[in-house]
């Protein structure tokens, strides 16, 4: 993305898609640092943008080099390597993580037509295409070099069904774990899941060895045919399992686990902790009382395996120990590595009665439980701690904020995210927030408008989103 500036490696930087001729867009959809301090970027563009030095087009025909695209970033913000994937239009790169020999694996979903019915990879790696939207899984190397590839198809009625990844994590052995959600049986090299819940989106975890076969996979299955389920978040665990939390509506299954029927008609969370083996280790669950939908963004762990996740709240909420009556729409939430709640607490206090609420994007925990959160606010100022957060001048648009949480869940302060908007209208949509090892954090998403982060200015030069890559020290913010 170009350079806004000259900064060096220790300071704050931002990054940005810029169109060119005609115009196109990139959107990010995923983010991971390896131990070296690169940042790898996955995602998918149309149309002609120009990342750093390199130039992306693609218009949907047979003859492009996209639209998916993975992007490796040096700590200084320049963009070492971009790798295009040629497939359909519709295909989309939804996640990516690094394992300690800085190796980037990647996930997707992709489907064909009559003239395109590869996913190339690169590297001599291709993969048949589908007729429905099915999953890529890859290993590259820190060169870029596909190394290999693995699928998993949706197998019934062409156009409708789908299988779809959301997040991906891989280990220090190279073992890759995936989460989404699917409406269709599908095909894992032969093996076929997912052939009773006809017309009930469900979902899954699959688990890869470091050669890309498939060792286990993981699904809910629907009760008295009425429920639904999707999974959203991936974390590591200190075992080699994983954490995944998504969301389900009215009752489905995880294996012999049944999560409860909540005659909300709306939109529960759950988290849900499986050994190396795919052995279901526990489950807990959310679900607000009144109309409002549980929105997973992310999950947190920490090195003593204490998981952190946020919580919608609307009037009575329902947990799977206990039930509470909330006041504001947003909290933190943990639970230790057995899936015990240790606590629920507020993500801000209201500056007034009148304040809307804010929404979350995205979070990160660091290995001391440290706890940092991305998102909007609106037209009534939020207080994080004793920061008060600034509104938009013009009344027009919703501000980001950045606020960091203790251990314990108390409220450390916050901060807007951006400190001047230059343009009327804007729009900053952030979905990934990550710590380098360095310990500066990232965090990537598309704008619309003209925006300053830090002294570097970002702007989309037109009506079509534009992808953003920021890198700094929180202290940066706060001491802004």
């Amino acid at each position: 993305m170009s350079l806004m500036g000259t900064l060096c490696a220790q300071g704050p930087w931002a990054r940005q898609s810029v169109p060119y001729n005609n115009g196109g867009t990139l959107t990010p959809r995923d983010i991971a640092a390896d131990p070296f301090g690169n940042t790898y970027l996955m995602g998918d563009f149309g149309g002609q943008v120009q990342v750093g030095d390199f130039q992306l087009e693609d218009f949907n025909k047979v003859s492009d080099i996209g639209p998916l695209v993975l992007l490796k970033y040096s700590p200084q913000g320049n963009v070492i390597w971009a790798k295009p994937f040629s497939a359909k239009g519709s295909s989309r790169g939804y996640g990516v993580a690094t394992d300690p020999q800085g190796r980037a694996y990647i996930c997707g979903s992709y489907d064909q037509t009559n003239s395109f019915t590869l996913l190339d990879l690169g590297n001599g790696v291709q993969l048949e295409g589908n007729p429905s939207e099915s999953v890529f899984v890859a290993m590259l190397d820190s060169a870029g070099n596909t190394q290999w590839a693995s699928r998993i198809l949706a197998t019934d009625e062409p156009g409708t069904q789908y299988i779809r990844p959301k997040d991906i994590v891989a280990d220090a052995g190279g073992n890759v774990y995936i989460t989404g959600k699917m409406l269709a049986p599908v095909n894992a090299n032969g093996q076929v899941f997912n052939q009773n819940n006809p017309g009930k989106d469900q979902a899954f975890v699959a688990k890869f060895d470091a050669s890309g076969s498939l060792l286990w996979f993981r699904q809910t299955e629907t009760v008295n045919q009425n429920g639904f389920a999707g999974g959203e978040n991936l974390v590591l665990t200190s075992n080699g399992g994983v954490v995944v939390s998504g969301t389900y509506e009215q009752s489905v299954r995880w294996g012999a686990d049944t999560l409860p029927l909540i005659a909300n008609g709306g939109i529960n969370l759950f988290i849900v902790s499986f050994g190396p083996d795919g052995a279901l280790n526990w489950w807990q669950m959310a679900a607000s009382g009144g109309s409002g939908n549980q929105q997973p963004h992310e999950l947190g762990i920490d090195q003593q395996g204490n998981i952190y996740t946020t919580l919608r709240a609307a009037g009575q909420i329902s947990l799977k120990d206990s039930s509470f009556f909330f006041e504001i729409d947003r909290y933190l939430l943990k639970f230790n590595a057995n899936g015990q709640r240790v606590f629920v607490r507020p993500l801000y206090k209201k500056s007034t009665s009148f304040s809307a609420g804010i929404d979350v994007h995205s979070l990160y925990t660091r290995p001391d439980g440290q706890t940092f959160l991305t998102g909007t606010y609106g037209f009534q100022p939020p207080v994080f701690g004793s920061d008060t957060l600034p509104i938009d001048p013009a009344g027009f648009n919703p501000r980001n904020y950045l606020a960091v949480y203790d251990a314990n869940g108390h409220m450390l302060g916050g901060s807007s995210l951006f400190e001047e908007h230059l343009s009327q209208f804007y729009e900053i949509k952030s979905n990934t927030l990550i710590q380098r090892p360095d310990g500066h954090l990232q965090l990537t998403g598309t704008f619309e408008g003209q925006v300053v982060f830090l002294g570097d200015s970002l702007d989309s030069q037109g009506g079509q989103d534009q992808g953003f890559l920021l890198s700094f020290r929180p202290e940066a913010l706060f001491d802004a």
